[in-house]
Formats: C-alpha cells, sequence, structure tokens
C-alpha cells in the first residue's frame, strides 16, 4: 500500500505539471495572436486608424476638466447644446489613463489587453465546456479570427468582455449543483450596472439573459439532446436577476450608482436570495 501511494504522488504531480504547462503554452500563443494577425494591433500597418478613438479621448478629457458628467452635445454645431449622455465613458477612462502616462503606446497596451481578455475569455468558456485543452485553444482561434475584423482601440471590445461574463456566469450557474454555486447569478444585476456605462452592447446581453431563461425552461427530448427544465427555484432566481439588473441598467447611466447601487445592492440580493429559496415552497 505504501509503495502504491508513493508512486502515485510523482504521477499526479507530473499531471499536474503537464496541464498547466500546456495552459500556459496557449495562453503565451493567444496572447500573441493579435499583435501577429491584427491590423488593428499592427504598428506598420494601420495602428489607431479609429477615427473614432480621438472623440472617446476628447469626451474623457472634458470628464475630468469639467470635473461631471456630460449632459448635452459638446461639439457638434447642429446640434449644440441638445441632451446626450455619453453611455461609453467608463470604457474611455482606460484609454484616457493609459494616453496620459505612455501616450499613445498606452492605447496600444490597453487596446491589445482587452482584446487578449476577449480571446482568454473564450478559452476558458471552451474548456470548461470541453474539458479539452486543444479543442478550447483552437475554439479560442476561430473566435479571434471572428472578432478580428473590429480589433482596435474601440469601446466595444468592453462589451464583448461583458457578455463573455455574461455566458460564463449563466454557464456556471446553469452547471451548479450547490445552492451556493448558483448565487453566482447575483453577480448579473451588477455586470449590467457596469455594462451600461461601458457600451450600448448591454441591450444584447439583456436579450441573451431573456433567451437563456426562456429555453431553459422547456423540457427538450431530441434523440441525444436531453433537457430538464428549470427547477421552480432557479426560475425565479434568474427572473430576479433579471428585475434587478434592468433596473440597474435603467438606473446606471448616471454617476450614483458608484456609490448607491454597492450598497442598497447588498441588501436587496440578500433579500431576493432568500425570498427565491422560500417561494416554492409557498406556492
Amino acid at each position: 500500500m505504501n509503495t502504491i501511494v508513493t508512486n502515485a504522488a510523482p504521477q499526479s504531480r507530473s499531471l499536474f505539471r503537464s496541464i498547466f504547462t500546456r495552459h500556459a503554452l496557449y495562453i503565451a500563443l493567444l496572447m500573441v495572436l493579435p499583435i501577429a494577425l491584427s491590423q488593428g494591433l499592427n504598428w506598420t500597418l494601420s495602428l489607431l486608424a479609429d477615427p473614432d478613438l480621438w472623440w472617446h479621448l476628447a469626451d474623457a478629457r472634458l470628464l475630468f476638466s469639467t470635473g461631471h458628467f456630460i449632459q448635452s452635445e459638446p461639439y457638434a454645431f447642429t446640434v449644440a447644446g441638445q441632451r446626450w449622455v455619453n453611455p461609453e465613458w467608463l470604457s474611455e477612462l482606460p484609454f484616457w489613463f493609459s494616453f496620459k502616462v505612455i501616450g499613445l503606446r498606452g492605447v496600444y497596451l490597453v487596446t491589445w489587453l482587452v482584446v487578449c481578455a476577449n480571446v482568454l475569455l473564450v478559452y476558458l468558456r471552451s474548456f470548461r465546456a470541453a474539458r479539452n485543452a486543444d479543442a478550447a485553444f483552437w475554439a479560442a482561434g476561430l473566435g479571434f479570427v471572428l472578432m478580428s475584423v473590429n480589433v482596435g482601440p474601440r469601446m466595444i471590445a468592453f462589451g464583448w468582455a461583458a457578455l463573455s461574463l455574461e455566458l460564463l456566469i449563466l454557464e456556471s450557474v446553469g452547471e451548479a449543483a450547490g445552492h451556493e454555486d448558483k448565487r453566482l447569478v447575483w453577480l448579473l444585476p451588477a455586470l449590467f450596472c457596469l455594462w451600461i456605462n461601458l457600451h450600448g452592447s448591454w441591450l444584447i446581453g439583456m436579450a441573451l439573459f431573456v433567451l437563456s431563461i426562456a429555453a431553459g425552461s422547456l423540457r427538450v427530448r431530441m434523440g441525444a439532446l436531453e433537457q430538464e427544465p428549470f427547477t421552480p427555484g432557479d426560475r425565479n432566481r434568474l427572473l430576479a436577476a433579471l428585475a434587478l439588473g434592468w433596473l440597474w441598467s435603467a438606473w446606471g447611466r448616471w454617476p450614483t450608482w458608484v456609490i448607491a447601487v454597492p450598497i442598497v445592492g447588498f441588501f436587496v440580493l440578500c433579500i431576493a436570495d432568500q425570498a427565491t429559496r422560500l417561494l416554492p415552497n409557498l406556492l
């Protein structure tokens, strides 16, 4: 028995090193991929050619120079003074800070990091689904090919990252066996509260959330495809998170969410979680 245990320990360590080394290699390759193949990150071709970049930097500069959020059109003389709220101010801040510190190199760095984050989130979700690093690597590579048409210093990249996080949470909740894991759904309202200030693609995420609840409420028996519907508690938890996400998104366009939402949200989520657990027993 001692011999078996002694031999098993080195084998487990060797397996861990092998898996860790493969993940590290694939992550490194995926992070180099945008620099090597993306035109938007190629210094000699069309680096920073997106004309919207300078408008976003001007918005961030105006935010810090005036000390308040933009609430009316400050640039175009044809619509000067008309009500306008910048829906992407939070995405503009990393680009502005990096530009102030190290110039265009900072903009390049932020662009590369956001693109890498999106590619690696695809890798993570693929590995969780397939439990195979090779399959996850090729899926992430294909994902980069699809997103490469829009790679550059663009605010939509933050919207992509928020969408990947939403899918990761929904997939984790769908696979969760214990109640503690299913509480991850309460991260979604906070995610939407941030997303509304990152990019207008939050509407796509909200539609996807509704579609996930609708599809998960059905029982499916189609050959190899089998699905059991959500339990009443899971469905109520998702619906409550959806409602909170919508309310926070509608409210979150204003700077008040920075202070109020974390405080109010903590108490609301505690109450909502307990309510969704007790509601099926009361019906």
